[in-house]
């Protein structure tokens, strides 16, 4: 049976045991740390796949709103893809309290880095940085650089420069400061993360209108006679997004 690596001790103080997990409900598209695969590591684990898959360590996903996410194991699983496998050894974690499935993957992606054959390049980890300041503002930059492989000085000239620091190569940009919507995607995302958290220890029906009585206090403090405007706003907002995702015309 195999443990969690000590790298993700402090994270969880239990182990999951790992189980046989239906590729179909893995979110491939999801990337934790890495940009792009080596193809010689995939038709590696490929081979491995179709003589010993024993030998094989089991996956770390962490659980999504729909699917699972890949913190840990991305050749892997496009190898057992390839070898036409449906099926793989996995561990599934739940999101660290007060953080989103995607943030709780991409800190553990950017922590088994560490100890992978193959390191993570500088650009990987300035952009791994960029989305631990976009996605916790409160952290500081030191954690940021911990937890991202760089110092506490680059992350602070990345927090300075709006995310989105200069090439040296003369072009203008990396390419991966976000944009304000995907900066409002991450702030719900947190907003989830937390209402879940409460809401484990809280009466359902009485956790949404006392969480609709808490925003609409905290949106007329920020907002004052505005407010309304706002929320009213925001409602038509999330009504398009919601017919964009059922494919209804709005």
């Amino acid at each position: 049976m195999h443990g969690l690596p000590y790298e993700l001790a402090d994270l969880y103080s239990t182990t999951p045991a790992a189980t046989s997990v239906e590729l179909r409900v893995i979110d491939s598209n999801f990337r934790a740390v890495r940009e792009t695969e080596v193809d010689a590591r995939i038709e590696m684990f490929v081979r491995i796949f179709l003589v010993s898959p024993d030998e094989i360590p089991p996956v770390i996903l962490v659980a999504g709103l729909e699917r699972l996410l890949i913190a840990d194991g991305r050749h892997r699983i496009f190898g057992a893809l390839r070898a036409g496998l449906r099926s793989i050894p996995a561990v599934i974690l739940e999101p660290l309290g007060g953080m989103t499935s995607r943030s709780t993957a991409r800190l553990i992606g950017a922590r088994m880095s560490a100890r992978a054959a193959q390191p993570l390049q500088l650009r990987e980890r300035r952009r791994l940085a960029v989305m631990f300041i976009s996605e916790h503002p409160d952290w500081s930059d030191r954690k940021v650089g911990a937890e991202a492989g760089l110092d506490h000085k680059t992350v602070g000239k990345l927090r300075k420069t709006g995310n989105s620091p200069a090439r040296t190569d003369g072009s203008d940009t990396y390419g991966f400061g976000p944009r304000a919507e995907d900066q409002a995607v991450a702030a719900m995302e947190r907003f989830f993360a937390k209402l879940r958290d409460a809401a484990v220890f809280d009466n359902l029906k009485t956790f949404r209108p006392r969480v609709a009585h808490e925003l609409a206090r905290a949106m007329a403090e920020r907002f004052g006679p505005n407010a309304p405007r706002v929320a009213r706003t925001m409602t038509d907002y999330f009504a398009n997004v919601a017919s964009e995702l059922e494919g209804v015309d709005g």
